[in-house]
């Protein structure tokens, strides 16, 4: 009787050993799916249309996932790790008409090349009202400032040395007639101007 609760016991423990066990469920996550199924690789360049020429900086991404990338110098681009399937690729840059590729066909470890034209697209800016006073505002203007040195005044053609005549040769500056040495400075009469030597004002620079 012991011998057989023995050999029972002993079946007993066989039977759980290749009984299925109850396994604890894991938790996956997409990136771990992405790495389990077979995956190709989404490469291509990228233009503008007129010109022609390679865009930089134009954002590249996979509608129904989370790859993007962004086109080089060169205006390639590449996308790594895209699972195997049918796929909408967008591209996107400021100042271009976003574009739509469907149809792409992503097989496994191979790659798929795609190259697209993006269109100069207007931006649209809203209107800017400039409104005048009634009476302009004018900006003071600087007082005009000729400087000549002793020297040029020795050389100066016709001038024999004298500042008035120095003077009647500079724009807009004339002499009443050949018998004064009175000047008018734009229009205005001989009383109004001044002469200062070394800060000191001279009624009469004629003589010097």
């Amino acid at each position: 009787m012991q011998y057989h609760s023995q050999v029972v016991t002993t079946l007993a423990c066989w039977l759980t050993a290749f009984l299925p066990q109850p396994t604890q469920a894991q938790p996956t996550n997409s990136a771990d799916l992405r790495q389990r199924q077979p995956t190709g690789t989404v490469k291509g360049q990228i233009y503008s249309r007129a010109p022609r020429a390679t865009l930089p900086g134009v954002t590249v991404s996979v509608d129904g996932t989370d790859l993007a990338s962004n086109s080089g110098g060169d205006g390639c681009f590449t996308l790594e790790g895209v699972p195997v399937g049918s796929y909408t690729i967008q591209f996107r840059m400021i100042g271009y008409r976003p574009l739509a590729r469907p149809d792409v066909i992503v097989r496994p470890n191979r790659i798929t090349f795609v190259d697209v034209e993006l269109e100069r697209l207007a931006v649209e800016l809203e209107g800017i009202v400039v409104v005048s006073g009634y009476f302009p505002a004018e900006e003071i203007q600087p007082t005009s400032i000729t400087a000549y040195s002793g020297e040029e005044i020795r050389r100066a053609p016709g001038s024999a040395g004298d500042v008035s005549r120095i003077l009647a040769t500079l724009p807009s500056v004339a002499k009443i007639n050949d018998q004064s040495n009175s000047l008018i400075v734009r229009g205005g009469s001989p009383i109004e101007n001044g002469f200062f030597v070394d800060n000191v004002e001279i009624p009469n620079i004629n003589h010097f």
